[in-house]
């Protein structure tokens, strides 16, 4: 499933501010880590990638830092490559 956190960033100082975005795991480990460099325009953080459990999205600049915690069921979905007769298989 997409996620989409939208958020915005202001620094009165300068127009370009650097901002971290990262997703925490629920054991408190770091799944996903990215330093970016934002305006102070209207923003999407969208991802598909984040693990189960009690999952925190953290947005850091500077010293602020502002946390979403969400939480994430596993997927039902069994999604494995179907061996019965197999001939040729394509890995990317």
């Amino acid at each position: 499933m997409t996620l989409t956190i939208p958020y915005i960033v202001y620094d009165p100082y300068t127009e370009n501010v650097e901002v971290t975005l990262d997703i925490i795991a629920e054991d408190g480990s770091t799944y996903y880590s990215k330093t970016i460099t934002v305006d102070h325009t209207p923003k999407n953080w969208v991802t598909q990638d984040y693990p189960a459990g009690n999952t925190t999205f953290r947005i850091t600049c500077g010293d602020a830092v502002e946390e979403i915690e969400i939480k994430v069921i596993p997927s039902t979905f069994d999604l494995e490559v179907i061996q019965d007769s197999l001939v040729l298989d394509f890995n990317a």
